[in-house]
C-alpha cells in the first residue's frame, strides 16, 4: 500500500499484487507467513494469511524498483 501511496496508484489490483510478490520473490525477498485470523465459517476452511516483510535500505530499494504495468 506503501508502494501504491508514493506513486498514486491503485492498491486492489490483483494482478498487479501478484505481479509484485512475483518480483519480490524473483529480487530476493524473504516473504514470511503469518496467518491473520481462524478461517471464517462460511467462507473458507482456509485461515487468512498476510505476508510479513522486513524492511531495511535494500528490501525498500527493491520494493520501488518495482514497475507498475498500464494497460491502454
Amino acid at each position: 500500500m506503501a508502494l501504491c501511496s508514493e506513486r498514486g496508484k491503485e492498491w486492489r489490483s490483483l494482478d498487479e499484487y501478484g505481479k509484485f510478490l512475483d518480483h519480490l520473490s524473483k529480487s530476493g525477498v524473504k516473504l514470511d507467513i503469518s496467518v491473520v485470523c481462524p478461517p471464517i465459517k462460511g467462507f473458507s476452511e482456509k485461515p487468512p494469511k498476510a505476508f510479513n516483510i522486513k524492511l531495511d535500505h535494500e528490501t525498500i530499494d527493491k520494493i520501488r524498483s518495482f514497475e507498475i504495468t498500464t494497460t491502454s
